[in-house]
């Protein structure tokens, strides 16, 4: 006789999140990551300030992988390769304007296919300007929180559970229910695993008691610059 596994359905995470000041910026360097054909990026968010003005939540050495906000206030989460060619290049819709509201994007880039999704608070949403296929630049060992390694363009805002790794199967939209549930941030895991069974490079639960911890197995970010204190309010989209 054969039973099925059934599927873990994932539990909500606690409440945790950090707010960072005006110009605060956290740095890795000498991090252990490497290329990937199939990558995820997801994280909660607030934006506090710096409308009409550009921004990074997350970005990787030369700007080979980020998260951005645009002059529009939209977001963007953009994937390169070695040479500096976009592959991915995703644009979601909704306008983040400095507001109490929280969001979460979430992001599988394929560079195998044209299977590349976005989803704005767990609904498809945006869409992909470029979508070549490609090795995506993931390797390089210099990343930061909130702004480029040039110390520019740092935002404002409260991030939670920030996760980004490689994935060895194709997603899809049910995916995205491994990371957000009923609005709020799913339980990932003490070291991010939960998702998919492998410890990501990147997961940033939002400790600002420790805020360069990082809880993924590329290493910790060592450098900071600014302030870090607790969110105060339910993280819910």
């Amino acid at each position: 006789m054969h039973f099925d596994t059934p599927l873990t359905v994932p539990i909500l995470a606690p409440d945790k999140g950090m707010k960072l000041s005006v110009g605060a910026q956290l740095e890795g360097t000498s991090l252990v990551t490497a290329d990937s054909t199939k990558y995820v990026i997801s994280c909660f968010f607030r934006i506090h300030a710096g409308d009409g003005a550009t921004g990074y939540l997350f970005a990787a050495l030369s700007t080979k992988v980020y998260i951005q906000k645009v002059l529009n206030n939209t977001m963007r989460v953009y994937l390169r390769d070695a040479s500096g060619t976009f592959l991915t290049q995703w644009r979601f819709t909704p306008s983040v304007a400095a507001t109490t509201d929280w969001h979460h994007i979430f992001v599988y880039a394929d560079g195998t296919s044209a299977n590349t999704f976005g989803a704005w608070d767990g609904v498809a949403n945006g869409s992909d300007v470029t979508s070549v296929d490609g090795t995506f630049n993931t390797g390089v060992d210099n990343w930061v929180i909130s702004g480029t390694t040039a110390a520019t363009d740092t935002i404002e805002a409260s991030i939670a559970h920030l996760w980004a790794g490689p994935v060895d199967r194709q997603l899809t939209m049910d995916d995205v229910s491994l990371f957000i549930r009923d609005g709020r941030p799913a339980n990932l895991g003490s070291d991010g695993s939960k998702p998919f069974g492998v410890q990501p490079p990147f997961y940033f639960p939002g400790d600002s008691s420790a805020p360069g911890v990082n809880l993924g197995s590329a290493g910790n970010f060592t450098s900071s610059v600014g302030t870090f204190t607790d969110v105060s309010e339910s993280i819910k989209v």
